[in-house]
């Protein structure tokens, strides 16, 4: 063999090597990325950013790899890990069009922890997570921005091995969440359907508490640009729910032809023909409830609330129905209620009326002739006194404050 040859074959072999290099991955160094990662970050101070490596592999199908991802959100006490971030690129159709053309984003061993001083066992609504909230909103904002369509940017987002963990200072983990499945999958070529959404996830209890719910959820998202705003909406949202709670048998379900989700830190929610329905599965006749409502707009956390045309109807001791529309103020903690026209045959006009969240016994504006509503041993109770209602996570008491002049029509028993 000649040494021209041979030098032919050994630059041969250096390549083939090279390709099988980097068809596996090449580590990518950290002086190209960290830029735009400081970027990422000098536009949300809020949040601290940190990856431990890129990589990139190189073939018919490129992907670009982030491995040790974690955020960390100081104002929310709350830090997301993500061991692997995968963006898979269809390498013929970037390299014809002359622009990144991806196929799937995968998401592999997502942690979310947050810590709250409140009991999250009871108060999940002092629990949830900001950091999927603020998430989204950055997502639309960047979308928005690049005036780009949803569907060239996430086509399909998967996510596997996901946990939520929600704990209080100085306690072992009060509630854990698993993700069992979540699947985002664009359909460009739907536009009644752009996108669809599947996730199913379990949420437990520590050993103690005899909480463990499962829950699936389906929806057709349209992101950004589909919208016309910069948030997210979910048509046909369907979710169903059982399992134990507080050590009894429940099921439910949720359905909402709109739910749409807007802005960060603070997110604005809107909802239209929302309906839901709840029972403990041991004990029908006396625990079974459903709310339905015609559209809503508020926010999260803690932001005011707009909701017409509602109807609620609800199982103690004999069932009850009653229509209304309300309005929740979080300043003065104050819910006012008038009543609305009845859409079902067994519903009535709620009766006018304001009440405050977790009044106490020597509040001079505490109405003493109104019975108060109670959320007490994982049900709905109507009690006469506020001592009866004490160690309840949710109550709700009857005020003078603010009491509107509209009349009730045929005022519903028990309010």
């Amino acid at each position: 063999m000649t040494s021209k040859t041979s030098r032919v074959c050994l630059t041969i072999l250096v390549l083939v090597v090279l390709g099988a290099i980097a068809s596996h991955g090449v580590v990518v160094p950290r002086f190209i990325w960290q830029p735009r990662l400081d970027a990422i970050q000098a536009e949300h101070p809020d949040l601290h950013l940190n990856a431990e490596h890129v990589v990139l592999a190189l073939n018919l199908h490129p992907k670009l790899m982030v491995t040790g991802l974690s955020v960390k959100a100081d104002q929310f006490d709350e830090s997301t890990r993500v061991d692997l971030l995968s963006a898979s690129i269809n390498g013929w159709k970037s390299l014809t069009q002359w622009q990144w053309v991806p196929e799937e984003i995968t998401l592999k061993r997502l942690t979310l922890q947050t810590s709250r001083q409140a009991d999250c066992t009871l108060n999940l609504h002092d629990c949830v997570p900001r950091t999927p909230f603020a998430a989204l909103g950055l997502l639309s904002r960047w979308i928005n921005n690049h005036g780009s369509d949803v569907a060239a940017v996430v086509p399909a987002v998967q996510v596997q091995q996901a946990s939520l963990e929600l704990n209080k200072p100085g306690e072992a983990s009060s509630m854990q969440a698993f993700i069992d499945q979540f699947s985002l999958n664009l359909q460009p070529g739907n536009p009644n359907h752009p996108a669809e959404l599947n996730a199913a996830l379990r949420l437990l209890g520590n050993k103690a508490s005899g909480r463990a719910l499962y829950i699936t959820l389906k929806a057709y998202p349209r992101i950004g640009s589909q919208t016309g705003d910069t948030g997210l909406e979910l048509d046909q949202v369907a979710i169903q729910a059982n399992g134990q709670w507080a050590g009894f048998p429940w099921s439910g379900n949720l359905t909402s032809q709109l739910l749409a989700l807007e802005g960060y830190p603070i997110v604005k929610v809107r909802l239209q023909d929302f309906k839901s329905y709840l029972r403990r599965d041991d004990a029908p006749d006396s625990h079974q409830a459903a709310l339905a409502i015609a559209k809503a707009e508020g926010g999260l956390p803690n932001q005011a609330w707009d909701v017409h045309q509602a109807e609620w109807t609800y199982t103690a001791d004999q069932a009850s129905a009653w229509a209304f529309n309300l309005k929740y103020e979080p300043e003065q903690k104050q819910v006012l209620i008038t009543p609305a026209a009845p859409q079902t045959v067994d519903s009535q006009p709620a009766e006018a009326q304001v009440r405050s969240l977790n009044c106490k016994a020597d509040d001079t504006q505490y109405r003493h002739d109104k019975p108060i509503w109670a959320w007490n041993g994982s049900w709905f109770e109507v009690v006469n006194h506020v001592e009866d209602a004490a160690g309840s996570p949710l109550v709700l008491c009857p005020v003078k404050a603010g009491l509107p002049a509209v009349q009730a029509v045929g005022a519903s028993p028990g309010l």
